[in-house]
């Protein structure tokens, strides 16, 4: 990646966590930082998303993603599901931003899944994030009806 697109992450994702509605502290940030890197990365090879600007990354995905973790109240669960994960919003932003959530990403798009499974290897979420849906107590999902 070119040494100014990372310098643009970073600082559209150190801009916008103020506004967060979960702390994010470094070790979330720089979680945050290689995840979105890898976003952009592997965007130019195949669609995972239409947005690739850093800053509207920052505020239409990993903001967005971290409000809707922060929606589910303070009885958050111990494990949801994230189907139709594609690019792991809001899946994989919320096992970065919560430690505690065991995540469940369902994906059939098999360039999808690879994706998701660079991004648990590079940020170290083996322990916390699965790709079967056993016993998951909640649902998180975006764009699930059916194409007409």
């Amino acid at each position: 990646m070119c040494n100014n697109t990372f310098m643009e992450i970073k600082d559209a994702l150190k801009k916008y966590m103020d506004k967060s509605p979960a702390a994010a502290g470094d070790k979330t940030i720089n979680d945050l930082l290689i995840y979105t890197n890898e976003l952009i990365e592997k965007n130019k090879q195949f669609n995972l998303t239409a947005i690739t600007d850093p800053e509207e990354i920052a505020v239409k995905h990993i903001l967005d993603s971290m409000y809707l973790l922060a929606a589910m109240g303070k009885d958050k669960p111990a494990s949801l599901a994230d189907a139709g994960a594609g690019a792991g919003l809001p899946g994989i932003v919320a096992a970065i931003c919560n430690e505690n959530i065991k995540t469940t990403l369902i994906e059939s798009n098999g360039k999808k899944v690879n994706f998701l499974k660079t991004v648990i290897d590079k940020v170290h979420l083996k322990k916390r994030v699965s790709d079967s849906a056993k016993k998951r107590r909640r649902f998180m999902g975006k764009a699930l009806t059916p194409k007409i």
